[in-house]
């Protein structure tokens, strides 16, 4: 029984330890991304060059200074996400091993509740996201289309209007959904060169100086920019590209968490089968 015992412990404790850095390469990760073009900004440089070379194209006069471009309304939020997962799962984690090192009989209910928790939460969030992404997509529509309320147009120079501008250029589309969604950039004057324009010209199929004064106009804007296709599904695709690495990241932690669920529920029934049912009967055992 003894031995027993011991194996829940290693397991148990094997188990919390992977657990917790995966948990802390998440939170390093979110801290990344929070941080912002500091720490990545060289991997920006294929969005840089996309809206320098439309700037260029469209005859922008000074040339367009795209040093602080950002895709702030992605990486913030994404960095958020993983730093809240990293530092909950962080917290289980040190329960757990705290639960199989020590004698807190306590500390291993609390976490294998917490992490049964946690693991039928994910398990139903994977699956209604396979089943339909639909309320999942309309949640994080609405963050980005809140963060056009910040977009200043196309010849901006802020971190978040350069990086929407690079995105619609580089994967040829225009807004989150489509180019409505700009109806609440209050900083956008609708206007190019005092001439009244539809869309932002960083739309525009055709990107030359001639077109720059007539593509996104009332009258044109509909045949001569993206105006109906949005950047959401481009922005999703490029976020999930490394699917393979993702599904697998996932599945290792979902493993994880059942092994944690198991060896703490065979810690449990093994101690109670010796009468222990509280910290001060783990003497007579350890």
């Amino acid at each position: 029984m003894c031995a027993r015992v011991r194996g829940a412990k290693i397991g148990l404790l094997v188990c919390s330890i992977l657990l917790l850095v995966i948990a802390l390469v998440c939170m390093a990760g979110g801290v990344v991304l929070v941080l912002g073009r500091s720490v990545y900004g060289g991997e920006l440089s294929f969005l840089k060059q996309s809206v320098g070379d439309a700037a260029s194209s469209f005859g922008f006069s000074p040339t367009l200074d795209t040093s602080l471009l950002d895709v702030i309304f992605v990486t913030i939020p994404l960095g958020a996400v993983l730093i809240f997962f990293g530092l909950l799962i962080s917290v289980i984690c040190i329960l757990g091993i705290i639960g199989s090192c020590g004698q807190y009989y306590k500390f291993i209910i609390v976490y294998l509740v917490l992490t049964s928790c946690l693991f039928f939460m994910q398990i139903v969030i994977i699956i209604c996201a396979y089943i339909d992404r639909t309320p999942f997509d309309s949640t994080v529509k609405d963050l980005l289309k809140l963060s056009l309320s910040g977009y200043t147009g196309d010849t901006g120079t802020d971190s978040l209007t350069l990086g929407w501008n690079a995105i619609m250029t580089y994967k040829k589309c225009c807004g989150v959904d489509g180019y409505s969604d700009f109806s609440v950039a209050t900083g956008w004057s609708k206007q190019y060169k005092a001439v009244n324009i539809e869309t932002p010209i960083m739309c525009c199929i055709t990107k030359t100086a001639a077109k720059s004064l007539t593509c996104a106009i009332t009258a044109n804007y509909k045949t001569e920019t993206y105006y109906n296709r949005g950047c959401y599904e481009h922005i999703w695709d490029y976020v999930t590209s490394d699917t393979g690495l993702i599904l697998f990241t996932v599945f290792f932690i979902v493993v994880l968490e059942f092994l944690c669920i198991f060896f703490a529920a065979w810690l449990i029934c093994n101690r109670r089968s010796k009468g222990i049912t509280k910290v001060g009967d783990y003497s007579r055992y350890n």
